[in-house]
């Protein structure tokens, strides 16, 4: 008996020490796996913690190049508004013109209004063309004691139209400037 014994106790302690290393490879497995899930819960949350950061300052800077483009507009257009001011200024309040004295305020505000042209709307882009063109054949017509009484309807026209179509051309920079945001939209729909 003592040898069915010894066999048994064989065979249980053969037992035991399977499910001993069988346990310790089940926990080493069990493990791994916690560890693989740990890090990649770990590394979508690293990678997340610095997309927003990333995405916070595309939508500054993005915003920061907007404001800075609607600031140098709005210097242009106050520089041809000012040069346009100088011209009128000047021609209405000579009693007795001096050919030359128009020469200065009508090339700054011809240049004025050609700078205008190229960073605006096709309207703003073309009251502009028509205010420098006025004041061209009015400085023309001035140093030639030519008419310039159809000069003078465009002009008055064209800056009597200048602040509606400048307000719809501003409104494009509030437009920029929300678009700015899209990436924020695509960032949430990937949670």
């Amino acid at each position: 008996m003592s040898d069915g014994q010894n066999s048994n106790n064989d065979r249980t302690e053969v037992v035991k020490a399977s499910l001993s290393a069988g346990s310790t490879l089940l926990v080493a497995i069990i493990a791994a796996i916690g560890g693989i899930i740990g890090s990649y819960f770990t590394g979508s949350k690293l990678v997340e913690s610095t997309s927003v950061p990333a995405l916070i300052n595309a939508r500054t800077i993005c915003i920061n190049a907007v404001n800075e483009d609607e600031q140098k507009f709005r210097e242009r257009a106050s520089s041809l508004l000012a040069a346009v001011a100088a011209f009128d200024a000047d021609k209405s309040l000579l009693y007795q013109p001096n050919h030359n004295q128009l020469y200065q305020p009508a090339k700054s505000a011809i240049t004025q209004a050609m700078s205008i042209s190229t960073y605006s709307s096709e309207r703003l882009s073309g009251l502009a063309i028509n205010i420098a063109t006025s004041i061209k054949t009015l400085a023309i017509a001035d140093m030639n004691y030519g008419a310039s009484g159809e000069a003078y309807k465009v002009l008055s026209s064209s800056m009597g139209e200048w602040p509606e179509a400048y307000s719809e051309f501003m409104k494009t920079f509030d437009i920029k400037r929300a678009s700015c945001n899209f990436d924020e939209s695509i960032h949430k729909s990937e949670k």
